[in-house]
């Protein structure tokens, strides 16, 4: 692919120069019985070749209609190609480098910096885009509360990674297939107890034991691994107003921290009155109403009534291990919450954890 467009009116200049045996501009609109200004404005590329000024052609140059035509269309196809490539290119520095790696090594694109149309093109091709300011004016819908979360957080949430990310599991294997259920919420609540039971028993086939249960009711539970800089646990979302998807990066691997975010997330579905995205970050502080009745429904669901006040004063594995028996939650679990609560100290509880093998999901090309 070039970087430059060859317009019709070379082609012209050069025949004149090589075959017309002096030809003036002139005499050539004579010749063609067209104005001098025609003639002139080809040659410069200020006039189009039209299908009837390519017949006139043919007669004078012996050069077909076809490649006549064939000439201005490519000129033209290649002024709109350097065009967008220059519009593409402008945007390059939204794409930051950490994506284009995470782009390259799932095969989305093989292009970098020094490519910055061929990079930015890619990323719009993967995420369905046409231009970058149709998907900011998506991304600006999709996620109304990015700028919300982002406050008081460590590390940038940058809307490119996010974007991938969340495309990349709208093309998995699960929502191709297009055998999701209808979801229902009365469902939902009535696999409780089925999902609390599986994951008092963490292992290596937890999570899709957890997303076989989860689809049966219409709700898919998947792990799409993320770009290495984006702060994020996992998103709650609604695939066209109706499938509920419950996506997580597996940035913490350990049991308790996938066990609690999992029913956290089930609580957005049955508790948020809207359907928008629900972000889970990294350190997250955000003390909205949503937040408060999602993580009072995880609690309730996992601890009961008592909740972590079962496991107050304690700090030995063997105790806390007893207490989780008793409530019918996995260890981790326990430990994990009793940490994010400063009812334990980091270093103690650490052996109770376990890390459960993650059935990434792939997203298809």
């Amino acid at each position: 692919m070039t970087d430059y467009a060859v317009s019709p009116g070379a082609y012209l200049a050069e025949w004149i120069e090589e075959e017309g045996n002096g030809i003036t501009q002139q005499q050539l609109a004579d010749k063609l019985g067209v104005s001098r200004k025609l003639v002139n404005g080809i040659i410069n590329n200020k006039e189009p070749v039209t299908a009837d000024t390519a017949v006139l052609l043919e007669r004078v140059t012996s050069i077909p209609v076809s490649a006549w035509l064939k000439y201005e269309a490519k000129y033209r196809e290649d002024l709109v190609r350097l065009k967008d490539a220059q519009d593409l290119g402008s945007h390059i520095s939204e794409i930051p480098s950490h994506v284009g790696s995470f782009m390259r090594k799932y095969s989305i694109t093989s292009a970098t910096a020094r490519n910055p149309s061929g990079l930015v093109g890619d990323f719009l091709c993967f995420l369905g885009f046409g231009t970058f300011e149709a998907y900011e004016r998506y991304a600006d819908k999709l996620l109304p509360n990015i700028a919300t979360l982002k406050e008081g957080q460590e590390k940038d949430l940058d809307r490119a990674s996010l974007m991938l990310w969340i495309t990349m599991g709208e093309r998995t294997d699960v929502f191709l297939s297009k055998r999701i259920p209808k979801y229902k919420e009365e469902s939902l609540k009535k696999i409780l107890p089925q999902l609390r039971n599986r994951a008092a028993h963490p292992d290596d086939h937890m999570i899709q034991d957890l997303a076989d249960i989860l689809l049966s009711v219409g709700v898919v539970y998947q792990f799409i691994e993320a770009p290495s800089k984006l702060p994020l646990y996992g998103i709650t979302r609604w695939i066209n107003g109706s499938t509920p998807l419950i996506q997580q990066t597996g940035r913490l691997k350990e049991d308790g921290a996938i066990i609690w975010t999992l029913f956290h997330e089930i609580g957005h579905l049955l508790n948020d009155q809207s359907k928008g995205a629900v972000l889970e970050l990294e350190r997250n502080k955000d003390t909205r109403e949503c937040e408060k009745k999602a993580n009072a429904f995880a609690k309730g669901v996992l601890f009961g009534k008592g909740g972590l006040g079962n496991f107050h004063g304690m700090k030995w594995d063997t105790e806390v291990a007893q207490k989780a028996k008793e409530i019918g939650v996995c260890p981790g679990l326990a430990v994990y919450e009793m940490h994010k609560m400063r009812m334990l100290p980091y270093n103690y509880g650490r052996k109770l954890i376990q890390k459960p093998s993650i059935p990434f999901a792939v997203a298809t090309l």
